[in-house]
């Protein structure tokens, strides 16, 4: 059975989101914490550069989301909402985005499974 309009955009949003959290290096870049891709946001640097946000759903090409991305950081949503809640700063040192570190397999826009994309993921990388 062929897959409705709505299952086919949240499917490629579930696709973009994970290609953004592997070019964020998957983690938080506050606390370094590895979980599934559906629990990090991408916080603007500097509130007047933003066009967009990321997670909106808005289709745009990639370049355009790339563009939005690079004033981005991608930290989990515990240290999201301390961040505006006054309860810690941003570190300086916050991983970027690097487009370099998204894998080869999902650089089209390919069906991926996100639990085995989030488990590959907690495999091949070691929390510091």
């Amino acid at each position: 059975m062929a897959q409705s309009k709505y299952e086919r955009g949240k499917a490629w949003r579930a696709r973009r989101k994970i290609r953004l959290v592997y070019a964020f290096g998957s983690r938080c870049g506050q606390c370094g914490l590895v979980d599934d891709p559906v629990v990090y946001d991408f916080h603007h640097l500097n509130p007047t550069e933003k066009d967009f946000q990321l997670t909106s759903g808005k289709m745009v090409a990639w370049e355009t989301l790339v563009a939005e991305a690079k004033k981005c950081a991608m930290i989990c949503s515990h240290c999201h909402r301390k961040y505006h809640s006054g309860v810690i700063s941003l570190k300086s040192d916050m991983p970027t985005f690097d487009e370099s570190l998204i894998p080869k397999e999902l650089t089209h826009d390919v069906v991926v499974n996100r639990s085995t994309a989030v488990a590959r993921r907690s495999h091949s990388m070691t929390i510091s």
